[in-house]
């Protein structure tokens, strides 16, 4: 007698479907208000007003305002920190395992991908606070990419290696927000000219 199949896998139960909706009704909410008058303007009980939903509905989803807009780059910071301690392979090779996972883990429609991507590109102060989740990324691969080529991870190069990977997202990102591009992931000849460099770096340092 055959064995029976396992069950299918289970998809979101009614609470995290609700919970997901009201977390997308709020973040909509503030991305569309900031766009329209300004992140100063865009206050919680507008945001509350709009999503449908009680202001304290709102701080219980987001402890501040700006991580309406900023936390869903936490999520991705700390699956990239897994990724370059666990993972196998090269720096790149684990950054572009990383760029898969978050392609793969991405639940958010595009069109609120978008939005916040149109908002950092015009608001000043929430541009630093991405800059700081920027600082940390770079911060990551430096490190990574120190160990890999064994050079302190004070040298110049590996910074500078890193913040050419950043620089690339940082370049999907707009390009994504201005409607030019599908957000695939894609690095274009990023891969290419940091592996060339990469190879360099090894083969001038010692062993």
């Amino acid at each position: 007698m055959a064995p029976t199949p396992p069950p299918p896998p289970q998809g979101p139960g009614l609470r995290e479907r609700k919970n997901a909706r009201t977390r997308a009704a709020i973040t909509r909410a503030a991305l569309e208000l900031a766009l329209e008058s300004g992140f100063e303007h865009a206050t919680v009980a507008k945001i509350a007003e709009r999503a449908d939903v009680a202001p304290r509905t709102v701080h219980q989803w987001f402890p501040s305002k700006e991580d309406i807009v900023l936390a869903a780059f936490d999520l991705p910071i700390e699956r990239l920190t897994s990724e370059l301690a666990t993972g196998e392979g090269t720096t790149l090779d684990r950054v572009r395992r990383w760029i898969e996972i978050e392609s793969q883990a991405r639940t958010e429609p595009d069109d609120l991908t978008r939005l916040r991507h149109q908002l950092l590109l015009t608001d000043p102060h929430l541009r630093a606070g991405q800059r700081a989740r920027q600082q940390a990324i770079e911060d990551l691969l430096a490190a990574s990419i120190a160990d890999e080529t064994s050079l302190p991870e004070s040298a110049v190069a590996p910074h500078a290696l890193a913040a050419a990977v950043v620089t690339s997202l940082l370049a999907m990102q707009e390009r994504f927000a201005e409607q030019r591009d599908e957000y695939t992931g894609d690095f274009a000849g990023t891969h290419e000219m940091l592996d060339a460099a990469l190879h360099a770096l090894r083969t001038r340092t010692p062993a």
